[in-house]
């Protein structure tokens, strides 16, 4: 008999412990020995996975723990596991990016920003600031070079660059359009609503109100001065548009918000016709167009979609590592005490574009007066690694 009992205790095996027991004994191992354990056999895999990359996940600050793809029914989902939403914290905290404060203000605004190689256009209020940017520590001279219109103005909430040509948009329906070189501004009413979103392609210039309508307008130089000339008007209004790059024949355009998840629209440009995409959400907060028939959209639902234009659905959804809506595709901007920090996603090339936007979304515990930032194939902030 004791043979026996000796024999039953040989034969058993480290691998042969429960899932309790093994969850409490790699509790005690360090990230490091999590990862080396977890490439010894797939039960080791499955537990630290499910248990431990989970907890520890659930303890940063900056990861979220939404159910896996129950909001991505799509074929392609891209989304982060736990261990890899680590690493984004560990990006974050030990990465290559230095933090610096601009612009200390008493009170909470929203501020529109284009970053370009040599300039940071920021509105402050009504007011448009044009910042040099420098090769020295700070980066930025805080004092702007030069500004356009006055802070008592109504607050500019959309702004497109193109060329030496600044179009915007106001809260109070009204716009502006600037001309860098000759340093000339033009006045423009676009809509009896708050403009939510302006965009430009040539002579084809695009307006849409909060509640009212989107606007074609076609634009014309009288005596030295910028006109528009209506050209088109569509009942529907929404939070983003964009003219698509061959010319401007078709406009992307994107719902605040849409019970039947059918926020993502196609307006052909001539005819004012708009067609569906099937790319479900109930809101789009943004979009870029990747090239002439591919669509990058930033929804409430913390996906990024890929969206071909030509079998007009979704060919990749990425979901947001930290559960939050997607304000801006391409970078993750955060900001704390009115400083900012810029973190590269690094897509593959395919998906890299010259032009990048984003915005970030409001939290109650941060005061944030930066809403939207241009991105030319340049970091604003960047230093060696600590």
């Amino acid at each position: 008999m004791a043979n026996i009992i000796i024999m039953a205790k040989e034969s058993l095996q480290f691998t042969d412990l429960d899932e309790d027991s093994l969850v409490h004994i790699f509790s005690f191992l360090n990230l490091e020995d999590l990862d080396r354990l977890a490439r010894v056999c797939h039960r080791f895999y499955i537990v630290i996975t499910v248990h431990l990359y989970s907890r520890l996940s659930a303890r940063l600050l900056q990861t979220g723990h939404q159910p896996k793809a129950a909001h991505c029914p799509s074929r392609n989902v891209i989304e982060f596991d736990f261990r890899r939403r680590i690493s984004l914290f560990e990006n974050w905290r030990y990465g290559r990016y230095a933090e610096n404060q601009f612009f200390q203000h008493r009170m909470l605004y929203f501020s529109q920003i284009m970053l370009e190689k040599r300039w940071l256009y920021m509105s402050h209020r009504g007011q448009l600031r044009v910042h040099k940017r420098t090769a020295e520590r700070g980066l930025l001279r805080v004092k702007p070079s030069w500004t356009v219109g006055a802070e008592r103005q109504s607050d500019i909430n959309w702004m497109v660059k193109k060329g030496e040509v600044i179009f915007a948009g106001r809260a109070d329906g009204s716009g502006f359009m600037y001309d860098c070189r000759k340093r000339r501004y033009s006045k423009q009413v676009l809509a009896d609503d708050i403009v939510t979103a302006v965009d430009f392609e040539g002579e084809l210039f695009v307006s849409t109100g909060k509640s009212s309508s989107t606007c074609f307008w076609t634009g014309l130089v009288e005596d030295g001065q910028y006109a528009l000339e209506r050209r088109l008007e569509v009942a529907d209004a929404y939070q983003t548009i964009k003219l698509s790059p061959d010319g401007g024949s078709r406009l992307a355009a994107g719902k605040y918000h849409d019970r039947a998840k059918s926020a993502l629209r196609l307006i052909d440009v001539e005819r004012g016709f708009s067609t569906v995409l099937n790319s479900p959400s109930r809101a789009v907060y943004h979009l870029l167009w990747k090239d002439s028939c591919t669509i990058l959209t930033g929804n409430f639902d913390t996906t990024m979609r890929l969206v071909d234009t030509r079998t007009a659905q979704d060919e990749a959804i990425w979901s947001d590592p930290y559960d939050a809506s997607v304000y801006y595709p391409w970078i993750l901007l955060v900001v704390l005490n009115c400083a900012f920090l810029i973190n590269r996603h690094r897509f593959p090339d395919i998906f890299q574009p010259e032009t990048i936007q984003l915005r970030n979304c409001l939290s109650a515990n941060v005061i944030n007066p930066i809403e939207e930032m241009w991105f030319k194939g340049y970091n604003l902030h960047e230093s060696p690694r600590h």
